[in-house]
């Protein structure tokens, strides 16, 4: 690994792996080894600290360090987070005994630690790390920030009908997603092992999801989950919607003086997808029985075959509740031809 933190890049030639049973622990098993430094004056600071003097850790058989860069301590002295034998109080002043890898007076992080407790054995030379002093043998821990928890999709909207509910949100702060999960339940209902569950595999930047299919008048309960190919929010974005109960309404024509003979469109405004019938004058209208409404209208083309006022009225049942019919209606003139038109 650099000293700047890429893995595939290992300083010390050895490999990486992550254990992945509770908290993540990085390690390195060496393959090689280096000597943090040859001498005092030629510290290999490069290999043991990033560019920042963080994060580091080392050891070094003989002024060795266990530890990573602290802050300052006992006044000016600098030290580095760890454990440390047999300090020296010439090296530390009043803090002889704090654990703690101590640097020289007016050394900062990453340079020159002095460890004073560990000497050669009798008879052996120092460059032996079995024997203390230089060793041949370096071990460095590095620390990496976390990546940010995958983020959760934001700002959920819910628009309702009688048997369907519209959902809107924005994409999270971060992480590339590549689906979102949507998971629904009535309210009524404890938990969510039974949910039902949409996918939406090729969201857009401004995802939506339309949960259909559900009953009226009913309480449910929503979240949304953000995915990417290998990880997902840690929490889903909550919200809930009533259904509404299916309706007919506002029965309009699109002209305000319809004309004898002459074709007008008929529209009404429903709230689910369901079965109209349009009358006039009390009989069903050619071509407008029993006709499949969209979730919010329902049309008839009307050609009056009177000039009088008629009396328009429509029948509506969803199509989940078939048996639940509602109707709307009004009354209109219906004018003559003009002069010089063209009976039929």
């Amino acid at each position: 690994m650099t000293n700047d933190g890429d893995i595939a890049s290992n300083g010390f030639g050895g490999w990486v792996w992550y254990e992945t049973f509770t908290a993540q622990t990085m390690y390195t098993r060496l393959t090689t080894t280096q000597n943090i430094y040859s001498t005092y004056a030629t510290v290999r600071n490069s290999l043991y600290r990033n560019s920042s003097n963080t994060a580091v850790f080392s050891y070094q058989s003989g002024y060795g360090v266990y530890g990573f860069n602290h802050s300052t301590a006992c006044g000016a002295h600098l030290f580095r987070w760890g454990i440390i034998w047999n300090n020296e109080a010439a090296e530390d002043g009043s803090c002889d005994d704090h654990i703690g890898i101590g640097l020289q007076n007016g050394v900062i992080q990453g340079d020159q630690p002095n460890w004073n407790g560990v000497t050669a054995a009798s008879g052996q030379n120092t460059s032996n790390g079995y024997n203390g002093g230089l060793g041949p043998m370096a071990f460095q821990l590095w620390g990496k920030q976390a990546d940010p928890a995958f983020g959760t999709p934001q700002t959920l909207t819910s628009t309702p009908s009688a048997t369907q509910v519209n959902l809107s949100w924005a994409a999270p702060a971060s992480g590339t997603v590549n689906e979102y999960v949507v998971q629904y339940k009535k309210n009524s209902t404890a938990n969510w092992s039974g949910a039902s569950t949409v996918r939406i595999t090729s969201p857009t930047g401004s995802p939506t999801a339309s949960i259909s299919g559900l009953d009226q008048g009913t309480l449910y309960n929503f979240r949304v989950w953000a995915r990417s190919t290998s990880d997902s929010s840690a929490t889903p974005l909550t919200g809930n919607a009533t259904t509404g109960v299916a309706t007919i309404s506002q029965v309009t024509l699109n002209t305000a003086n319809p004309v004898y003979r002459s074709p007008s469109i008929l529209s009404a405004n429903v709230n689910a997808v369901g079965r109209a019938t349009f009358f006039a004058q009390g009989k069903p209208i050619p071509g407008c029985k029993n006709i499949l409404t969209t979730i919010s209208l329902a049309t008839c083309t009307w050609a009056p075959s009177q000039r009088t006022y008629v009396n328009i009225m429509v029948t509506y049942a969803p199509v989940s509740l078939p048996n639940q019919s509602s109707s709307s209606s009004m009354t209109i003139w219906v004018q003559g031809r003009a002069i010089g038109s063209k009976k039929r």
